[in-house]
């Protein structure tokens, strides 16, 4: 993720009443264009300024959520959370296929598998709906790899589910 260096965070401030100005001179140069219109035109547009009103109550909460802006002098500081040590929850990655490519599929099975989690506390398991026995095979390779994961896969049903 990108982040911008900490020289820049002042132009926060200066969005947040820059960008409300510029939205209100725009329904001013509006309201302007259109009064000047039926004025010199002599058009009824009553619909036009039904439309405007409408304008203006969709840009109200955008306009009152800049002015949040321009309290932000500076970036938040947040405490980075590092792991430390094994005590932490045991998880499970599920992964799900049917008719993938294979060498895809594995590539993400061992992208889960390369995460510093604690592999006591760590299972992935590839939840197979295609039912390819090339990739049950394929996987056993790399559950040997990984003993933390894991194949499994549903018997296909006489009458698809879609059917019932």
């Amino acid at each position: 993720m990108a982040v911008a260096p900490d020289s820049l965070w002042p132009l926060v401030s200066a969005t947040g009443l820059l960008a409300p100005f510029c939205l209100l001179a725009y329904i001013c140069f509006r309201v302007y264009c259109l009064a000047y219109t039926q004025v010199v035109g002599k058009y009824q547009l009553g619909l036009a300024w039904f439309f405007i009103v409408v304008e203006l109550f969709q840009y109200l909460p955008t306009i009152l959520l800049y002015f949040n802006r321009v309290f932000v002098l500076r970036r938040p500081r947040r405490q980075k959370l590092h792991l430390e040590g094994d005590d932490v929850p045991a998880v499970a990655v599920l992964i799900t296929a049917c008719g993938e490519d294979n060498d895809t599929i594995l590539n993400v099975v061992r992208a889960a598998c390369e995460t510093n989690w604690p592999l006591n506390r760590l299972n992935v398991i590839l939840c197979d709906d295609g039912r390819s026995r090339d990739l049950e095979e394929r996987m056993l390779h790399v559950s040997r790899q990984y003993p933390h994961a894991h194949y499994t896969s549903r018997e296909k049903p006489e009458v698809p589910d879609y059917v019932r």
